[in-house]
């Protein structure tokens, strides 16, 4: 649910970029973290990972909505939230060259999966100290962190599409200004000549500029009810599935859930 299927073009080059400037300065803290605590033979486990996240995420669910389970939260409670940005960066990378979104998102995806993953993964850790419920903690911490994940993967989209809109708006509105003006000097002259003043196209722009705004208005509210209907089940779903996965982990190989 929080994996950006956008392509290229769409977002402007700020935000984007923005994405990858922070993605970089993480890779730089991970890499001095990985060194410092001689975390290398977390590799194979990342690989591990990473894998098991770019085959969940390209099995879409049969939703009216594009749904795919991330298991980011899984990631980040195995591996912690400094190692599980690699699994979600190579994640990423690799879903990109699969067409699941552009090469301009990868920076954007891996923020906020990596977000979505440390998150799980603190309250997690906070929920089981306090209650020591493995499967009550890992369903909270994953629906939590997906609802969380939600609301900045809007965040963001909306940041994105809202200043282009606006910037359409403005055009139109000095377009239109422009027309107006125009129009206007035209229609005096021909009904000093003529007395037929062309009123219909200004009538028929006008209902078609509003017709435009209220169909994208209704796109809008159609797309987020769907998006928070079908969504709540896919939390549900992939917060009952990690908390299986974890509980069931933690009774064959506890060592590598740290508890």
């Amino acid at each position: 649910m929080s994996h950006l299927h956008i392509p290229d073009g769409i977002l402007p080059l700020w935000l984007w970029l923005l994405g990858y400037i922070l993605i970089a300065i993480y890779f730089i803290f991970g890499a001095f973290y990985i060194k410092k605590y001689k975390k290398q033979s977390k590799f194979p486990l990342i690989s591990i990972m990473a894998a098991l996240m770019i085959l969940t995420m390209s099995i879409p669910l049969p939703f009216p909505v594009p749904y795919h389970v991330n298991l980011s939260v899984l990631t980040g409670i195995i591996l912690g939230p400094v190692l599980a940005f690699f699994a979600v960066f190579t994640t990423n990378l690799l879903l990109a060259f699969l067409a699941h979104g552009g090469i301009t998102v990868i920076g954007l995806n891996t923020v906020v999966i990596s977000i979505e993953a440390a998150l799980g993964y603190f309250i997690f850790r906070f929920l089981y100290k306090k209650f020591n419920k493995i499967f009550f903690s890992v369903f909270i911490a994953t629906f939590l962190a997906l609802l969380f994940s939600t609301f900045l993967n809007i965040g963001i989209v909306y940041t994105g599409t809202h200043n282009l809109s606006m910037l359409a708006h403005h055009h139109h509105g000095h377009h239109g200004e422009f027309n107006h003006k125009h129009h206007q000097n035209d229609h005096n002259f021909i009904e000093h000549e003529n007395h037929h003043p062309p009123l219909m196209e200004t009538h028929e722009r006008q209902e078609g500029f509003d017709k435009h705004e209220h169909e994208e208005n209704f796109n809008i509210k159609k797309f987020l009810s769907l998006m928070f209907i079908f969504g709540f089940i896919g939390w549900i779903l992939e917060s009952s599935l990690t908390g299986f996965i974890v509980s069931y982990i933690n009774k064959v190989k506890p060592d590598i859930l740290n508890l």
